[in-house]
């Protein structure tokens, strides 16, 4: 008697291709959510996100000069670029606003708000082009105010944009400013 083991047999010929489909189409769904995926985030990111807006460092400075026993203010605007995107100023749209506070008779009542007087106004950034990220921009300027002494002075600087982008339609303006105060003589 002769026992015969029963050989294997040949797999059904459309079972292999009925499995290399169904890991193609897992590996295609994959694929299909990993890029949708990617472009939520990315929309998020970079549409929705702050990474490509506009982000500008303002600062201004100022300080009392005298040229000739003739007072001088001069004043420093810097603009520094924090955002990942290139900014450029709008011509003939930025302006450094001078305020100053002239003494109102005496007797003053305690604790009076400081009214200030505008004096002058200035255009600045008036040349500059674009300035990339990481770059600092600067405009300096020596203003003559009429040989008045040194005063209580506020420095206002107003530095309009216009948009670079289609969908942007309105002008993006920021402002800085300073007070200064003149030194008083030592009396020594």
């Amino acid at each position: 008697m002769t026992v015969e083991w029963p050989l294997a047999e040949d797999p059904e010929p459309g079972s292999l291709d009925n499995l290399k489909t169904i890991i193609e189409i897992i590996g295609t769904s994959v694929t299909t959510l990993a890029v949708l995926a990617g472009g939520i985030w990315a929309y998020f990111k970079f549409v929705k996100g702050r990474t490509f807006r506009l982000r500008i460092e303002p600062n201004v400075a100022g300080t009392w000069q005298f040229i000739d026993n003739v007072p001088h203010l001069l004043v420093r605007i810097t603009l520094k670029n924090i955002g990942s995107s290139a900014a450029k100023p709008a011509k003939d749209s930025s302006d450094l606003f001078v305020w100053g506070h002239i003494q109102p008779p005496l007797p003053i009542a305690p604790l009076t708000r400081t009214k200030w007087t505008e004096l002058a106004n200035w255009g600045i950034f008036k040349n500059d082009e674009w300035f990339e990220p990481g770059e600092t921009l600067a405009d300096e300027l020596l203003l003559f105010l009429g040989g008045q002494d040194p005063m209580p002075i506020r420095l206002v600087a107003r530095i309009v944009w216009k948009p670079n982008s289609r969908w942007r339609w309105r002008n993006i303006e920021i402002s800085c400013s300073q007070i200064l105060i003149p030194e008083t003589p030592s009396t020594t």
